[in-house]
């Protein structure tokens, strides 16, 4: 019995043209030994060997799935890697296969994101009984035609794997593979939508703006070019002189001599039978000016 690691440049890794996610990645197991990770639709892992029993080692894990195991060009056979825990299984088992050169050939099954973890390689010899139909610790599962028509010698494009470490409670991958370019499509699309929107807003607040200074310029001029109203004021007539108060107050005409309102000196009214005498109103002080209290 001998153990080929996943790591073996023997081993072949790749994956078949326009497959999404189409790479493969290499990490430590924590036991000794490698697992490589891919989430690539139809991507697989070829392997050739001279014997009559081999069995490979696959993880399993709530985010895996379907995989295929096919012995040289015979029909691949499916099981289902998904479980609530990961796991460590016995995935394509395969023992009394003729004693001869055989290719073994694991396929990611045609969902895209799924994963698939290659462990180890376990080699020996039984006896031949031209056995080509693999077991599997996982249960196996009827895939489309279309799907089985994919797998096999026809992939092209080998993938370069690179090492990297991981603890050894990681064993699902999950962390290791790389970022999708529908992944990376979709948040272009995402930025590419709020760009346009940020672009839209900044469009409208400018055109109101635009729009709201162009009424205040309006109002602006409108309001320089308006003629002011000519609103005509009455002239105000002159104030009456003290003279002129003094002669318009009744029983008068008066005349202000020593702060004192005297009377004017008595005169003469004519009329056809002599001279009348007309005697002026009483003199006043400033005490019994009318409009004051007289004591």
């Amino acid at each position: 019995m001998s153990i080929v690691f996943a790591n073996d440049p023997a081993i072949t890794y790749a994956c078949p043209p326009g497959a999404l996610q189409a790479t493969w990645s290499l990490r430590t197991d924590g036991q000794g030994g490698y697992i490589m990770d891919t989430r690539g639709n139809g991507c697989y892992m070829q392997y050739s060997f001279t014997g009559t029993s081999i069995n490979v080692q696959i993880v399993s894990n709530f985010d895996h799935g379907w995989y295929s195991c096919m012995l040289d060009n015979t029909t691949p056979q499916w099981f289902n890697a998904n479980a609530a825990i990961a796991t460590f299984g016995a995935a394509c088992t395969l023992a009394g296969a003729s004693n001869e050169k055989h290719t073994i050939t694991i396929t990611n099954g045609d969902q895209p994101g799924w994963a698939l973890s290659i462990n180890n390689i376990t080699l020996s010899s039984n006896a031949s009984q031209g056995v080509t139909t693999f077991t599997s610790v996982y249960p196996p599962v009827q895939v489309p035609v279309a799907i089985t028509a994919t797998t096999g010698s026809s992939c092209a494009s080998t993938v370069t794997a690179t090492v990297t470490s991981t603890s050894n409670s990681d064993t699902t991958g999950s962390s290791k593979h790389e970022v999708s370019t529908s992944a990376l499509g979709a948040v272009a699309g995402v930025l590419g939508v709020v760009i346009l929107m940020a672009l839209g807003a900044a469009f409208l607040f400018w055109r109101r703006d635009r729009h709201s200074r162009e009424e205040l310029k309006w109002a602006l001029e409108m309001s320089e070019n308006r003629p002011t109203p000519f609103i005509a004021v009455p002239p105000k007539p002159p104030s009456p002189s003290r003279e002129q108060q003094l002669a318009a107050v009744p029983y008068g005409p008066w005349e202000v001599a020593g702060g004192s309102i005297q009377p004017q000196a008595p005169s003469t009214l004519g009329t056809s039978e002599g001279s009348v005498a007309i005697e002026p109103s009483p003199a006043y002080s400033a005490s019994t000016y009318p409009g004051q209290k007289r004591g």
